[in-house]
């Protein structure tokens, strides 16, 4: 069980990188039993992600005109939770397939540390927006804007965190974000079509 002192870690921590510090990286337990923790985090996230998945059924909901009690309630929120858990679960061990040739074998277990605890703070952004959204706060476009802007905060912290718990030149860098970004939204497309809306 996650508990609330390794969250504040992981918060303070996630900030300190966000901003370039190196020294965020000692807030984090990079051992192997620090390692399996890390992905437990994904029970705390589950609140975010369910407002996530009720603002997206909202949206669909009004874009498509659809009548809500045809709406397949189970299956999306089921889907949308395997999309991300799948995600979760599924780079890191497409990371491990390619940690030798991009030379991050030593720095594997840290950077997956580090990307699992800094979704903590990369959930924030999108949580508030879909919160916004989802009790009618904020308009459509409004949400748009404030995902796009959710979207550049975690790509950005993507790459700190990539920089520096892998120690890898900011080329190196990108490219492990954009590798995770592809698989996320591929992940995501493939289960919105699994569900058909």
């Amino acid at each position: 069980m996650i508990s609330l002192g390794e969250m504040r870690n992981g918060f303070a921590g996630s900030w300190r990188i966000l901003k370039g510090d190196p020294q965020g990286m000692r807030y984090f337990d990079v051992s192997v039993d620090g390692f399996w923790r890390s992905f437990g985090l994904i029970v705390p996230l589950l609140l975010p992600v369910l407002v996530g998945v009720a603002a997206e059924r909202a949206l669909i909901l009004s874009r498509t005109g659809m009548d809500a009690r045809d709406f397949p309630n189970l299956l999306f929120i089921l889907m949308q939770i395997l999309s991300y858990a799948g995600a979760w679960f599924g780079f890191p061990l497409l990371l491990a397939a390619v940690a030798g040739p991009l030379g991050l074998a030593t720095r594997y277990s840290p950077l997956v540390v580090v990307r699992n605890w800094s979704s903590l703070l990369g959930m924030v952004p999108f949580f508030v927006s879909t919160l916004l959204y989802a009790v009618g706060l904020v308009s459509t476009q409004a949400l748009a804007f404030l995902t796009l802007v959710s979207l550049i905060f975690n790509l950005y912290l993507g790459y700190q965190v990539t920089r520096i718990a892998a120690l890898v030149p900011p080329a190196t860098a990108v490219g492990i974000v954009f590798m995770d970004l592809v698989f996320t939204l591929l992940v995501a497309n493939l289960c919105d079509r699994l569900v058909g809306v």
